[in-house]
Formats: C-alpha cells, structure tokens, sequence
C-alpha cells in the first residue's frame, strides 16, 4: 500500500473549495505581482552553456578522499587492528626492506590502536615520500634522557675507505608510549602551548612518528646528493643494498666533508622553502628570523628539527602556509 503525505488537511492557506493555495496574506492569486519574478534570479539558474566541470571534478575529488581515508583506529575491533598492523609490517618489509622485530607490538606496549596508528603511518608516510631507508629496523629503546623517539643511523667504513650508513633506525623510548590514550593527550597538551606544531586530533598518536620521518626525507635529500658526489657503493663493496648511502671518502675527514656539509645542507632546505613561502605569501611580512621561530619552540633549535617538525605539519591534518611551502618544495626535488 502506497502512503501518501497531504500537506492541505488543516493548511491555514488551502481553500477547500477551490483546492487552491493562498498566500500567507490570504491574497490568493492578487499576490503574483508581489512575487519575484524569474527573470529577476537570473543569475542564480546557470545558462545552457555553462561549464561545470571544475566544480564536479572537486566534487569527484572531495568524494574520493573520503573514500580513501581509513577507518578510525577507534572504530576498528581489536581483530581488524591486528590485520591492519600485519598488513602493514609485511608492506614494510617487502617493498620498503624495513626490518620489524618478531615483537613488534612491544614497540608500544602492546596497544593494539597506538602500534596501528603509527605503522599506518610509516606505511602511509615512506610510501608516499620517496626515502631512502637500507636495512631500517622499528625498535624500541630505553634510558634516563628525555628522548622521545629517534632516527639513528652508525657510520661503517668499509675496505676502500668508504662511509656509509648502516644499522639505521627508527626507535621509540618505551616509558613515552604506554597506550594510545596517554600518547595523545600528551602530543595535544605540547601541541596547545606551542612546543610542538598544531595537529589534528586524530594524528597525536602518531606525530611522534611523522616528526621522525621528516628527519629521514631530508637526511635522504643530503645521502642523494652524497651518492651523486661520490658514487654509489655496489655489493661487492660491503654493503647489502646498491645505492646505499655515502658518505665521505676519509673518516679523518668526517667534520668537515660530512658533518658540516650535512647541517649547512639542511640550512639551504630551511631557507629554499622561506623562498616559496614569500612567493606564495607577498603579503607575508614575516622576515627569516621570524619564519624560523614561528614553527614550534622545538623546531627553533636548529634546522635538523625545524624540518621534521614543519614536516609534522604538513602530514597531521593541520598544514599551514609555511608546511605547503615545504610540500612545495619536496614535489620540487622530486620527493613527492
């Protein structure tokens, strides 16, 4: 059986004996000339030519990026985190040749929405910036220092006096990453008072993550030019992987043809983005010294930091002008 709404039954403006609807003036019909005519919204009907193409191919756009956002770690079941965490561990290892210890859920202590949060986002993070991560373990680690996590790297010198990274990895201090819960009220409480960069709710728990990645796209930017300067290390030579990261060509020489190269690299990384943000800002009038300290207290101690943390920005759901500049500059140096 059809149901059928009628909106005239008890209707203060339907006349039962003509069937006709009034105005709210009770005018009827006499009130046409009051109503706006057509052609007086004009410009709000399109015309039979009219290209709307831009607008449904944001549309299309908009529909697919909610699509492709996956689900809350909040709303998954602990069988569905499971799966996702194995999934990505095994995406790790097979095309990104990252090493995950067989207990890998005591990198954070075993809670099951913090390990998938942040191996979701080194899957989504090392797959979508190109970086060169040989022979990279996921580790946890403990002391006494106030560090949170860490990207470390051991320089091996092999039989032709060459430098390179091995034994690289991306660590975690255990007493920091107790659950889920604790990881991000701590990231949003540095966030609120300017220690760490303004991120979305949803990424805390995995910004420590994000931060460190940042350190490895740009140690990857420096290793390429270094690859480029001396040549790549084949296998023959000691080393697991080709195009492995060189170093220098004489440890004694390590301050200056490593080291110090290393940081005035990541001060030209700094100053190149400050570059595109002028360009895409003209009315900024934000000086470099003010760029460089308007990131976050932590980003201000060097340009190691200041990198990983406008990095942070850019991938935690809040980008600002300054973290487009950057994404601008990696689509630029071929990263993205």
């Amino acid at each position: 059986m059809a149901i059928k709404s009628d909106n005239t039954q008890g209707n203060p403006y339907h006349d039962e004996g003509t069937g006709q609807f009034t105005s709210s003036t009770g005018g009827g019909q006499s009130d046409k000339e009051d109503l706006v005519k057509e052609s007086d919204l004009g410009s709000l009907f399109a015309s039979d030519d009219e290209d709307f193409s831009d607008f449904w191919n944001e549309v299309d756009s908009a529909i697919k990026q909610k699509e492709s956002q996956p689900k809350s770690v909040d709303d998954m079941t602990n069988q569905e985190l499971l799966d996702e965490i194995n999934d990505c561990k095994d995406y790790l290892k097979n095309n990104l040749w990252i090493e995950v210890p067989q207990g890998y859920t005591e990198v954070f202590n075993h809670d099951l929405k913090l390990t998938c949060s942040n191996f979701r986002q080194i899957k989504s993070l090392l797959s979508t910036y190109s970086a060169k991560v040989t022979n990279m373990r996921i580790e946890t680690f403990k002391d006494k220092s106030s560090t949170i996590a860490q990207v470390t790297s051991s320089l091996m010198k092999n039989d032709n006096d060459l430098l390179f990274f091995g034994n690289r990895s991306l660590q975690f201090q255990s007493k920091y990453f107790q659950s889920y819960d604790s990881v991000k009220q701590r990231v949003m409480d540095e966030s609120s008072i300017g220690a760490k960069v303004k991120i979305a709710e949803e990424y805390a728990s995995c910004a420590e993550t994000s931060h460190e990645i940042g350190h490895i796209i740009f140690d990857s930017l420096f290793i390429d030019k270094m690859i480029k300067l001396n040549g790549p290390i084949d296998d023959d030579r000691g080393c697991k992987v080709k195009d492995a990261f060189v170093g220098v060509l004489s440890e004694k020489q390590y301050k200056y043809r490593f080291k110090k190269p290393l940081n005035d690299f990541m001060d030209k990384c700094r100053k190149d983005i400050y570059d595109i943000y002028k360009q895409d800002n003209p009315n900024s009038e934000l000086s470099y010294n003010e760029f460089k300290d308007s990131v976050s207290w932590y980003a201000s101690e060097n340009s190691h930091e200041w990198l990983a943390e406008t990095f942070c920005s850019l991938t935690c759901g809040k980008p600002t002008p300054i973290a487009k500049a950057m994404e601008k500059y990696l689509i630029n140096q071929g990263v993205k």
